[in-house]
C-alpha cells in the first residue's frame, strides 16, 4: 500500500514539473535576432588566410587551406584575393585538437587510461581594417586512426564549415 502511495506521489510531482515547464515554453517570447555585422553579407572580395594548426600529430597541415581555398573558390561566392589590403572580408582558418576526454582506469599491473580528442577546424570571419573577429564558425572533424582518412574527413569538414558559411550568409543581413 505504501509503495502504491508513493508512486501516486512521485506521478503528482512530475505532473506538477511538467506542467509547469509547459506552461513557462508558451510563455516564453523568443528574443528577436541581434543584426548580423554588414560586412557579412556586403562582402565580395576576401582574403584566406591559415591560422595554423595544433597539435595535428600527422599529415600536411597545408592542406587544410588547400581545401577550403578550393571549397570557397568553387562555390563562387566571393573573389578571392591575395591581400588582406585588398578585401572586403578575411576568412582565417585553423585546426585544434583539444583533448575532450581523459580515461583512467585501475587494473591489476597498476593503472591504465587514454585520451580521446576533438579535432575541428575554425573560421574567424575578420574585419580586414580592425583584424576584428565579426564571427566564428566551428565544424567537427570526424576522428580516424589512418592517415589516408584524415585528408577525407577534413575535406568533409570544410565542405560542412562552408555551408554552413552559406546559411550565415543566407541569414537576415544587419538592420
Amino acid at each position: 500500500m505504501l509503495r502504491f502511495r508513493d508512486s501516486i506521489a512521485a506521478l503528482a510531482v512530475v505532473t506538477c514539473l511538467w506542467t509547469a515547464t509547459a506552461l513557462h515554453a508558451q510563455t516564453s517570447s523568443k528574443v528577436p535576432d541581434a543584426p548580423l555585422p554588414a560586412a557579412l553579407h556586403t562582402a565580395k572580395n576576401v582574403f584566406i588566410s591559415f591560422a595554423g594548426a595544433d597539435a595535428l600529430i600527422y599529415g600536411d597541415p597545408r592542406q587544410i587551406y588547400n581545401h577550403f581555398y578550393a571549397e570557397m573558390k568553387a562555390r563562387k561566392r566571393y573573389t578571392l584575393v591575395d591581400s588582406p589590403a585588398a578585401a572586403d572580408l578575411i576568412l582565417e582558418i585553423s585546426f585544434a585538437n583539444p583533448i575532450s576526454k581523459v580515461e583512467v582506469s585501475p587494473g591489476a599491473g597498476g593503472s591504465w587510461g587514454g585520451s580521446f580528442n576533438a579535432p575541428q577546424l575554425h573560421l574567424g570571419l575578420l574585419d580586414p581594417k580592425t583584424g576584428i573577429v565579426l564571427w566564428g564558425l566551428t565544424q567537427r572533424v570526424a576522428s580516424t586512426l589512418l592517415t589516408k582518412n584524415l585528408d577525407k574527413n577534413i575535406e568533409a569538414a570544410v565542405h560542412k564549415l562552408a555551408a554552413d558559411l552559406d546559411a550565415l550568409n543566407a541569414s537576415s543581413p544587419s538592420k
